[in-house]
């Protein structure tokens, strides 16, 4: 039997929208329900499109969250010339693959590592759960240049993932949908948990790219280096076209459990769900 929430003498229920809110994350089909929202809410069909149009409107500026970078990771050398010190500095280990290499914390959860081979070989790995935004990613670079001279110059190579977190996605017998685009770029689509809770991950994974020291912090300071716009711009529309992509499988999966009469799907309805995001 449905539950009925109740009214105080007719009048309207300041707490209307989290009650909206919590019958709607029991029972998603009822989004496109107005009618018998109304009826568990006991209130008009009319009010009852009303209130599907405010939640709606509630969840657009908050479905995504903005764009962060993780897992970056930068090899370049140290400038020319630098001598080599067989002894290590205050600080760096050897971890036994005859590198020299310094973990620095990033709070709340990040860490960075910045590793340097006895040929000039350095590398700079930058990584958080949460994700980092570009101007912690540039602080955190300066950082890496103080502990070692790095050629902001030579033509190394650079590689990322962007994240957005959003709302939570059903995705019935599946963990994971992962899509590999001509391009090479990566992108996958998991429901992401950590202390502050569950939520919707879209992670893109770019492939190698050939740039200096110099080049990347242009693009992290929204400068697009020259000889690269197209190249941007095609990362950029692919993104956006990711974003569309996700929207559209929320809506194919909501449609899917109202189809089968079902808030939480039906062993039928899971099997459709899987070929559809197949």
């Amino acid at each position: 039997m449905a539950t009925r929430l109740e009214t105080t003498n007719g009048s309207p229920n300041p707490r209307r929208r989290e009650q909206v809110d919590a019958l709607l994350s029991e029972r998603p089909e009822l989004a496109h329900r107005p009618t018998e929202l109304g009826k568990i809410l006991g209130v008009s069909t009319g009010r009852g499109k009303g209130l599907l149009f405010e939640w709606r409107a509630s969840r657009k500026a908050g479905l995504l969250g903005p764009v962060l970078l993780q897992n970056l990771h930068l090899v370049t050398r140290t400038t020319p010339g630098r001598p080599w010190s067989g002894s290590l500095p205050l600080g760096w280990v050897d971890r036994g693959d005859h590198k020299r290499t310094i973990v620095v914390d990033l709070p709340p959860e990040g860490r960075m590592d910045v590793s340097e081979a006895p040929n000039g070989t350095a590398e700079v790995t930058v990584a958080a759960p949460r994700g980092l935004t570009p101007s912690e990613v540039l602080h955190a670079l300066a950082f890496a240049k103080a502990l070692a001279p790095l050629d902001p110059d030579h033509p190394g190579t650079f590689t990322f993932e962007a994240l957005r977190d959003g709302s939570s996605l059903r995705l019935d017998g599946l963990e994971a949908v992962t899509l590999r685009s001509a391009e090479a770029v990566l992108t996958k689509l998991y429901n992401h948990s950590d202390r502050r809770g569950e939520a919707l991950r879209v992670e893109v994974r770019t492939p190698a790219a050939t740039v200096s020291l110099r080049e990347a912090e242009a693009w992290l300071m929204d400068r697009q280096p020259l000889g690269r716009d197209a190249k941007l711009e095609a990362l950029a529309l692919q993104t956006e076209e990711n974003t569309k992509a996700i929207l559209m499988l929320r809506r194919e999966l909501r449609r899917s459990r109202f189809d089968h009469g079902s808030a939480h799907g039906s062993a039928s309805s899971k099997g459709g769900s899987e070929d559809a995001v197949r």
